[in-house]
């Protein structure tokens, strides 16, 4: 998950083409799901960063089967609203193992989690 207006999030794809490049298994994609409402500002970002993966934008929650497993639902004062941290991983390998880690602080721990999946 991330946003190009999130600081954090933004410059972990960079290090995720790295990762891609150093872990160089056919079985690992990524797949980049942006939280992003204006599609004009997503693509040129994408771009102008030469991002390596596939590109899912997902504005909006309302009717989206993939939002409603990515976005986690918080009830406040009887409202529920969904949510998700901009900088978000989640690893999926071939038999539906999946793991969800918020915030990585490095390659290294992405890695191992990575090579644990595959």
């Amino acid at each position: 998950m991330w946003a190009y207006w999130c600081g954090n999030c933004a410059s972990k794809p960079v290090k995720l083409n790295e990762l891609k490049e150093k872990i160089n298994n056919s079985n690992f994609e990524m797949v980049f799901v942006s939280m992003d409402k204006d599609k004009a500002q997503w693509r040129s970002y994408i771009k102008r960063n030469n991002w390596d993966g596939h590109h899912i934008l997902i504005p909006e929650i309302i009717d989206n089967p993939l939002a409603k497993i990515i976005y986690e639902p918080k009830v406040e004062d009887g409202e529920t609203t969904y949510w998700v941290s901009a900088s978000t991983f989640f690893l999926i390998n071939k038999t539906g193992f999946g793991k969800k880690i918020k915030n990585a602080d490095s390659n290294k721990e992405l890695e191992y989690a990575i090579k644990k999946a595959l």
